[in-house]
């Protein structure tokens, strides 16, 4: 379904609007949550450490423009991002590192404010690409996440500046810890981001 609703908003048309290179750094940070708690999160210290996790992203985007006001926006990226957590496996203090591979694909609907600032909120649907794991529990990543998100952009003629912020649907990821002083019930990923972006927008000039 999520599919379908970001096909049908891939769809303006095409020559009136304007095509951007656009890349970026983020920073995402995890909760676990169990079926009933909300045991730790990043920064926390119970039962380890969740630490923020530094990624990146890079890709294309379109901007179609419906005035001088309102536009949409529509990209695909190649996106990093994971979890690294320090905690105790067999006696000793370990970090447990994965790193994700997405393709995401992003619809957003954008107002300009001023001649310079610009508001933007939408959603993306994160694909699953690869997974590089090290010294990981046994878990099971999710082929799929939604995301909701939105930015704030300060435009320099055709350069964009965003920072931004993605809260993730559905869990990225679940795994079981099998060592004491952990349940053994499955443990859900949730993720949120925060992206600090560069766009450069190139063909006709709209917004």
């Amino acid at each position: 379904m999520l599919y379908r609703i970001l096909f049908l908003c891939f769809i303006p048309f095409f020559s009136y609007g304007q095509w951007s290179l656009r890349g970026g750094a983020t920073s995402t940070f995890t909760n676990v949550k169990t079926q009933n708690s909300l045991p730790y999160s990043s920064g926390s210290t119970y039962k380890g450490i969740i630490n923020p996790f530094w990624g990146g992203y890079v890709g294309v985007g379109y901007q179609h423009s419906l005035s001088n006001v309102f536009y949409f926006t529509y990209s695909a990226d190649y996106l990093q991002k994971g979890i690294r957590h320090q905690a105790v496996v067999e006696n000793s203090l370990q970090t447990l590192r994965f790193t994700h591979h997405y393709l995401s694909l992003t619809a957003k609907a954008g107002i300009s404010i001023s001649e310079k600032l610009d508001v933007r909120v939408g959603a993306a649907a994160n694909t699953l690409l690869g997974v590089n794991k090290r010294n990981v529990w046994d878990r099971e990543a999710r082929t799929l996440e939604p995301v909701a998100l939105a930015e704030v952009v300060y435009k320099i003629d055709r350069i964009d500046l965003s920072l931004g912020y993605q809260h993730g649907l559905t869990a990225m990821s679940t795994y079981e810890i099998n060592n004491p002083g952990f349940d053994s019930r499955p443990y859900y990923l949730y993720q949120q981001s925060v992206h600090l972006g560069v766009a450069y927008r190139f063909g006709n000039k709209g917004n």
